[in-house]
């Protein structure tokens, strides 16, 4: 795969910041990062054919004489891969729990997935591929990863939800944690005649290989374990999806945790609940 970095500002720091899971970890800095970094990454995607962007953060102290787990974490419809650092400032919350010693140091990538809810839907549009393949793929040949199924964790909100959701059930040998941050569960008894949720479930086959409370009753999910939340004021009443999926979770006896807070569908609730997120995905007991 072609690439290309460039580097940007961290708003914490004000510094400059910047599938194959056994692939080879990318050669080291030459010292420990003195601060987090956040870099905009440029990657050829085979599946999709062509090039698609996403950043990448890299904790205080990162170095080659260890590896680091990843937190992979997705944007919601409309947002892009700069989405969580510019708008919910995720980067900034990395650093002041891990300061604090509240969550392992980790590595965040955020790729771009359009608006295109992770799926693949034509041989032009192999989102599931690119993200599955070609984004996990580069990460573990690029950087010093935890690259197996213990190290590895997923979450997205909205759209980015579902996303994660769908990824961390279909590909269960993948992911160890997987978040729904308000996310994008479509139930038939109030979204009868939306347009997207006919395109994500053109026909029953399609629904029972995508929805995600669909894949929790049929899936071998042990070893995965999931953190759902939503605001009781979310306009798609997403809390519905969310109280599904934990019913279908909780009568398989798979571990799994429901939040349901005070709040919108709308960034300040993300902004507000990112810390319990990173607990979490990362947290040191």
């Amino acid at each position: 795969m072609a690439f290309a970095i460039t580097s940007c500002t961290s708003p914490a720091t004000g510094v400059p910041s910047t599938t194959a899971p056994a692939a080879t970890p990318a050669p080291s800095p030459a010292a420990p990062l003195a601060a987090s970094e956040v870099s905009n990454v440029v990657l050829h995607s085979t599946a999709l054919d062509r090039d698609m962007a996403m950043r990448v953060y890299l904790p205080k102290g990162y170095d080659g004489s260890r590896t680091y787990p990843v937190l992979y974490m997705i944007h919601g419809y409309g947002g892009n891969e700069g989405s969580w650092f510019n708008d919910m400032h995720l980067d900034r919350k990395a650093d002041e729990l891990i300061n604090a010693g509240r969550i392992a140091p980790l590595i965040i990538v955020c790729p771009d997935v359009d608006n295109s809810y992770g799926l693949n839907t034509s041989p032009t549009d192999m989102y599931e591929d690119y993200l599955i393949n070609d984004v996990i793929g580069y990460v573990d040949s690029h950087y010093r990863t935890i690259a197996e199924k213990p190290g590895r964790y997923i979450g997205g909100l909205s759209m980015g939800g579902f996303i994660s959701l769908h990824l961390a059930f279909a590909h269960p040998e993948l992911f160890a944690k997987a978040g729904g941050h308000s996310p994008a569960l479509w139930l038939d008894d109030w979204s009868k005649g939306s347009s997207i949720r006919y395109m994500l479930y053109p026909s029953d086959e399609k629904r029972k290989e995508r929805d995600p409370i669909q894949l929790a009753q049929t899936q071998d999910l042990s070893g995965i374990q999931v953190y759902l939340d939503c605001g009781l004021e979310d306009e798609y009443k997403f809390y519905e999806g969310s109280r599904k999926l934990q019913e279908v979770l909780e009568s398989r006896g798979l571990p799994s945790q429901l939040h349901l807070n005070a709040g919108r569908h709308e960034g300040d609730y993300w902004t507000q609940n990112s810390q319990n997120y990173l607990l979490f995905y990362a947290g040191v007991e």
